[in-house]
């Protein structure tokens, strides 16, 4: 995910055989164009969610990055996350990168019934 800045659109490659199950790689796209996805937050996981020590858990980290995601999504698409069409999803630190203090939290936005064009920023997206 390095190289992507909030705003950008991506897709992903289909996995296949040769696919590390490990893989972040991404493609990123023209949000003009069909996309699978747009990052709309990159930020650590604050303190006051998850305090420094050891790694608490995939279920607490993942936990932690929703409350995030959540809290940015309105300021973002310009809707609550209720009222809109559009799910998030997180990348989220590792149980092996929380030990080099990796708390980053990647928001990303998409479609569940298909490909967005254009961004969602701003774009209110409402469900109909």
């Amino acid at each position: 995910m390095s190289g992507l800045e909030v705003g950008d659109c991506f897709d992903e490659p289909e996995p296949d055989e040769s696919t590390p199950e490990w893989s972040s790689a991404v493609y990123p796209v023209s949000c003009d164009d069909p996309h699978m996805f747009e990052l709309y937050a990159d930020t650590d996981i604050p303190e006051s969610l998850l305090p420094a020590g050891e790694y608490p858990g995939d279920e607490a980290v993942w936990d932690a990055a929703d409350t995030v995601c959540y809290s940015a999504f309105e300021d973002y698409v310009g809707e609550t996350y209720e009222d809109s069409f559009l799910e998030f999803w997180s990348y989220t630190p590792t149980e092996a990168s929380w030990k080099y203090d990796d708390r980053r939290v990647l928001c990303v936005v998409f479609d569940e019934d298909g490909m967005l064009t254009g961004s969602a920023e701003g774009s209110g997206a409402e469900s109909s």
